[in-house]
């Protein structure tokens, strides 16, 4: 989106997105929210008064993207900046058959 097209929104449209941006961005990969690991003296929640339980659960997708990451890791290219990601078949006109 063009700044300007963001600057004719009203203000408190404004506000919203950018308070919804600033949350998102406290959300970790793992699903926590870094205050939410903080008391209000700013030390970190002992274990069992924190707001989280660490559960364990399967999932073939996970099972998929880590085996994709320890086969890659054992060619001799560099990884650095490679990630891996799910997207909907025959989603954005890519070739599906592309191997990967």
């Amino acid at each position: 989106m063009r700044w300007s097209e963001f600057k004719g929104w009203s203000e408190y449209d404004q506000a919203v997105v950018l308070a919804w941006r600033k949350a998102g961005s406290e959300i970790h990969r793992c699903g926590t929210v870094t205050s939410e690991w903080f008391g209000p003296d700013g030390r970190v929640l002992a274990p069992g008064d924190d707001a989280y339980v660490l559960e364990k659960t399967y999932c073939p997708g996970c099972a998929d993207l880590e085996e994709a990451r320890e086969e890659a890791s054992k060619s001799d290219a560099s990884m650095r900046g490679v990630s891996f990601h799910f997207r909907p078949r025959g989603a954005y006109d890519i070739d599906d058959d592309d191997g990967v």
